[in-house]
């Protein structure tokens, strides 16, 4: 595994535990929450006791979903490989996106549907790269 792959899986790990840690903390600081009830969004609302947790959350794991695709854009040998990369990059920018837009704001949803959109077609195209 080439220096680009190591650092996209060391930025990789660091955002999914950065974003889990960030959601646990949301749960346990708002009760009035049910994590499998309410929408994921639903921590992030401006003022509740969560919104720090899961906005900023979301934010950091934003960055870094940008950094691991675009170290991973170097070691990318064919143009699907790059259009991947590209994608990916969108995806962390919508994720960004959804921390700073919370669900009282017009921005949120659409931000968020192209976070999951956008995800999983970064995944499907990565993965049709390679196979």
């Amino acid at each position: 595994m080439g220096m680009a792959k190591n650092t996209a899986l060391l930025l990789a790990v660091a955002g999914f535990l950065l974003f889990n840690i960030s959601l646990a903390l949301a749960v346990f600081s708002n009760p009035s929450l049910r994590l499998f009830s309410d929408y994921l969004s639903s921590y992030g609302e401006p003022g509740s006791p969560s919104a720090p947790f899961f906005n900023y959350g979301a934010m950091l794991a934003g960055v870094i979903v940008i950094l691991v695709f675009l170290s991973l854009k170097k070691p990318a040998s064919t143009n699907l490989g790059a259009a991947a990369c590209l994608i990916g990059a969108l995806c962390g920018v919508a994720l960004v996106g959804v921390g700073v837009y919370p669900t009282t704001t017009s921005l949120h949803y659409p931000l968020s549907e192209a976070y999951f959109a956008l995800a999983s077609l970064s995944v499907l195209t990565y993965s049709a790269d390679y196979a």
